[in-house]
């Protein structure tokens, strides 16, 4: 069973009694048990493996079941254990610490996914940010990176020199596919980019975890003030002054042209009519945000960003 949020792995062990249930993404580690059948959980994002034996008899009946868990980006393994040898295979070379990510301003230890589902997040702003700079390599015109935060699955410890392995760093992006991640840029009006970021906003409040926040690079949104406005009947052109273009350090101008960069994962989650329209209008460009995050790392020895507090 997999991320159903409806208690699908429980009904099922009630109903059907099966020897094993197995819940992948599910956003959790604990193994529960139900109608004594155990239903695995096995978390996200390749955080945790699970070998389950099951042990038959001579009788050829179930004696037993074994469970061994391992969660092989946190857990040091003796490399003569099997489970030793398996991650030396499987994840060797990937694991090793090779690439250092240091931060300008706070100082703070980790860039992680805590709360990005909801608002200001460090690790959001260092993902969106290389985007940005990438995409506009591509096309220098794009003045905002607008990312869904559920693209973002896992963060980097920020200790001294080497602090980012290439697996963490392809593990970052992995709630997005290569197809999903393919960039698309669209010419809107600061008045449509308020409605845009103003949409979105609402949308979080109802559920901030299922309906996840946008993150972007390019400008900063002052929230508590641009939300107050529009609950008090301000137009979306008047919206415009609580959202600042960082490349000019100036607010949105109603009537000016920007260039928004999006991935199609966004366009192809959104119910919304306006996002609808502005798909309909964009243009993709010969590229996709996994491969554009993991080049740079590539390319930039040390990656340096800024942080900041980006929507306040």
């Amino acid at each position: 069973t997999c991320h159903t949020g409806a208690g699908f792995a429980e009904n099922l062990a009630e109903v059907s009694k099966p020897d094993i249930i197995f819940n992948a993404h599910e956003h959790k580690t604990a193994t529960k048990f139900v109608n004594n059948t155990p239903i695995i959980n096995l978390s996200q994002d390749f955080d945790k493996i699970v070998n389950a034996k099951i042990r038959i008899n001579n009788k050829g009946k179930k004696s037993g079941i074994e469970i061994k868990e391992y969660f092989p980006l946190k857990e040091k393994f003796k490399q003569t254990s099997p489970i030793g040898e398996y991650f030396k295979e499987l994840f060797g070379k990937e694991a090793k610490k090779t690439h250092t990510i240091k931060s300008i301003g706070d100082d703070i230890q980790e860039l992680s996914t805590e709360g990005i589902r909801k608002g200001n997040n460090h690790l959001a702003n260092f993902v969106a940010d290389i985007l940005l700079k990438e995409t506009q390599k591509e096309d220098p015109r794009v003045d905002i990176f607008a990312l869904n935060s559920s693209s973002i699955r896992s963060g980097f410890e920020l200790s001294e020199g080497k602090n980012a392995s290439r697996i963490e760093i392809l593990n970052c992006l992995t709630g997005i596919t290569p197809k999903q991640a393919k960039i698309f840029t669209t010419d809107i009006s600061g008045e449509e980019l308020a409605e845009f970021i103003v949409a979105n906003f609402i949308y979080n409040a109802v559920n901030k975890e299922e309906n996840p926040i946008m993150q972007y690079a390019g400008i900063k949104i002052d929230k508590t003030n641009l939300m107050k406005d529009y609950h008090s009947g301000k137009s979306f052109g008047e919206l415009c002054r609580n959202i600042t273009l960082k490349r000019t350090n100036n607010k949105i101008i109603p009537s000016s042209t920007y260039r928004i960069a999006n991935t199609l994962k966004y366009f192809q989650k959104s119910q919304l009519e306006s996002d609808k329209n502005i798909y309909g209008r964009s243009h993709s460009l010969d590229c996709n945000a996994v491969d554009m995050f993991q080049s740079y790392f590539e390319e930039n020895e040390p990656v340096i960003f800024e942080t900041e507090n980006r929507i306040y």
